[in-house]
């Protein structure tokens, strides 16, 4: 490992094609890279291949586990590690950033900044946090120092640093992640669905419950953070958008364990729906 890439980017990945390149060539010669691929079925990996021979295979299950930063953690040799997006650019000031934490004796054990969420080329004000939130959710930090037990179904990792030795980079366009969702309405609904099934199975299985009130209260909540909290009305149509579908992924997290709650499959829908029909069959026939 050169003496000059002092720390790693992560990259998890599914396929990517599309998007990898770009987002390796944005950390090539400045970080050691590591790619985990959850076995793409494109090109992923031949392209990942160009730019790092650490690409490894981890099965996870639509969204990155508790396993997953295990797994990935294993496999650091850094001290510092950016667990980045393929959907994501690192400007070149904030990369520097990374480079000088990383190098030098310095009190600070992470970084943290805020992320600029574009869709439709529009900037959503969507993930610009208070500042607490954001230095619990740094995502520059040392390998050691990262709660992996704290980690929830699509959020970010944690950390338990005092927040005096959390480097709070001002919220401007040159030290902030800009990330470029390339989702239309019809990808925004294949990936939510996707998010929602994780989230709901993993509230499951650690005992959560929900009903009508739990229902509406994380709905509206995920609503007025979006679009009122985090200032999406500035957006226009985009920011309200983003702030509906937000709420409805909530919804389906909800809806979801409802029916896991009341063990209701799809197959135990089609048996009940089955049997209500043959009663009215077995009436008409009387008849």
């Amino acid at each position: 490992m050169s003496s000059e890439l002092n720390y790693t980017v992560v990259l998890g990945v599914y396929n990517e094609e599309e998007r990898l390149e770009l987002a390796l060539r944005n950390f090539f010669g400045k970080a050691e890279i590591i790619i985990i691929d959850n076995f793409s079925k494109d090109k992923t990996v031949e392209i990942a291949k160009k730019y790092t021979d650490q690409v490894y295979s981890y099965k996870n299950p639509g969204n990155q586990d508790k396993g997953y930063y295990k797994f990935a953690l294993s496999l650091v040799k850094t001290d510092y590690v950016y667990f980045a997006s393929a959907a994501e650019i690192v400007p070149i000031a904030l990369l520097k950033e990374f480079h000088r934490i990383s190098k030098e004796n310095t009190k600070y054990k992470a970084i943290a900044f805020m992320r600029k969420s574009i869709s439709y080329g529009v900037w959503t004000h969507r993930n610009w946090s208070n500042h607490e939130t954001i230095k619990r959710n740094a995502r520059f930090i040392r390998k050691e120092c990262i709660d992996i037990e704290a980690h929830e179904i699509h959020s970010e990792i944690k950390n338990n640093i005092p927040k005096s030795e959390v480097l709070l980079l001002p919220a401007n366009d040159n030290h902030v992640v800009w990330q470029f969702r390339d989702y239309d309405v019809t990808t925004t609904e294949l990936k939510h669905s996707r998010y929602s099934i994780a989230e709901s199975r993993e509230l499951f299985e650690s005992g959560k419950r929900t009903g009508v009130f739990s229902l509406l209260f994380y709905s509206l909540k995920e609503f007025y953070s979006s679009y009122v909290r985090n200032r999406g009305y500035k957006a226009g149509m985009i920011g309200f958008f983003t702030a509906i579908w937000r709420s409805q992924m909530k919804f389906n997290v909800h809806a979801r364990l409802w029916e896991m709650q009341n063990k209701l499959t799809l197959n135990d829908v089609k048996i009940i729906h089955e049997n209500m029909k043959k009663e009215m069959l077995d009436k008409i026939e009387i008849v």
